[in-house]
């Protein structure tokens, strides 16, 4: 049986651009590991988790496609 890969992930960081694309690095609560995914492959989507305000500069969350 094929493993299924999260559907939603939590970006947590920026990193360098590579050939002129964003990448970050992004998460998700089902797994251990971090992944890294250019902009073109992820698609924003709203967070409907409780979260408390603060000043951070946490990017959001995303699907991967």
């Amino acid at each position: 049986m094929p493993l299924k890969t999260p559907d939603t992930f939590e970006i947590v960081g920026l990193l360098p651009p590579q050939n002129g694309t964003c990448q970050y690095r992004m998460r998700s609560e089902e797994e251990r590991h971090e992944r890294v995914a250019q902009e073109d492959d992820i698609e924003a989507v709203e967070d409907t988790s409780p979260k408390q305000a603060d000043n951070s500069n946490t990017p959001g969350t995303a699907h991967l496609r």
